[in-house]
């Protein structure tokens, strides 16, 4: 039976960072190693596990199938650990240890959520307290909750999932867009009409299996669906295609008047943002403390959006 040693946690951080930057050149930043140095380890792992874990070349970066269990296991691991961290801390009444939070894209610019402030005050609490943040789609989000990667997700969840707690935080105001190119910019909004959106080509989010849009707006033509909202407005600046954003997300180019909003008062939505923990599980000290921070820096900006955040 494998004992892991302070090396090999070390080694299996440095394997789990490799993955996620798809390879040993752009791992070299991160970690602060040459690739030869990256490479000296990795092959210290491999004989210590007894499997090959990737393969590298000139066909470029890829995982084993051993490696691909490894890299689950090891990020297991890793939460695990710091879980024991957090727990420890926890235990003390001390904030300690790294909240795990992943979210969807294009948050920034929502003013309402206050999440970078948030942050600041969530990491002003206390000097042992560290924040890891991770995008990706709302599904992706709710898995690696339920698993133990992430402690929290935030986002806009289409479905509540019995493993899953749902916090609300904030609505978020989605708008139907086209750019400068498109035939629609110029039209009068009053005179564009349904027919007139049924001919254009409308980009879907992939992520969303029951999408709201396509419920809300059954006849709207779906060319294709991409998986993030900066994918999209690429292609609505095309000129070729129309789709919703979050209208706060869109202003940047609305001010620069290169995209312009399609009938809000028909094809304007609220999607409902929520902070999500896994269900029947005592919420973590760092998730509470985030809790705080959010409330806080949506409280100096005087505007919650959604409302106050459940507890």
């Amino acid at each position: 039976m494998l004992q892991l040693s302070g090396i090999d946690i070390r080694l299996i951080r440095l394997f789990v960072t490799v993955v996620e930057c798809h390879g040993f050149s752009a791992a070299q930043v991160e970690l602060n190693l040459s690739a030869p140095t990256i490479s000296t380890h990795m092959r210290s792992l491999e004989t210590r596990l007894g499997v090959r874990l990737c393969q590298r070349g000139r066909s470029g970066f890829s995982l084993t199938p051993h490696g691909e269990s490894i890299y689950i296991a090891a990020k297991r691991l890793l939460g695990a650990l710091n879980d024991f961290s957090v727990e420890a801390g926890a235990a003390r009444r001390q904030l300690v240890g790294e909240l795990r939070l992943g979210m969807v894209d294009a948050l920034l610019t929502n003013k309402n959520l206050c999440l970078a402030d948030a942050i600041s005050i969530f990491l002003e609490m206390s000097p042992d307290l560290r924040i890891h943040i991770s995008t990706s789609s709302p599904n992706e989000i709710e898995k690696q909750v339920i698993d133990g990667y992430l402690h929290a997700g935030l986002g806009s969840f289409h479905r509540q999932l019995s493993l899953l707690a749902y916090h609300p935080v904030i609505l978020e105001r989605q708008g139907l867009f086209c750019g400068v190119r498109h035939p629609l910019f110029t039209r009068q909004p009053h005179k564009i009409s349904m027919k007139d959106l049924e001919m254009c080509d409308y980009i879907d989010r992939s992520y969303m299996t029951d999408a709201r849009a396509e419920r809300l707006f059954p006849s709207l033509k779906i060319y294709n669906s991409v998986g993030t909202m900066e994918a999209i407005a690429t292609l609505i600046l095309s000129g070729r295609f129309i789709g919703h954003l979050p209208v706060h997300y869109a202003q940047y180019w609305i001010d620069r008047l290169e995209m312009t909003e399609i009938r809000p008062d028909i094809f304007g939505f609220d999607s409902q943002f929520h902070i999500i923990t896994r269900a029947g599980k005592s919420r973590p000290l760092l998730f509470d403390a985030f809790i705080r921070a959010l409330k806080v820096a949506q409280t100096k900006q005087n505007s919650v959006g959604g409302g106050p955040i459940s507890q």
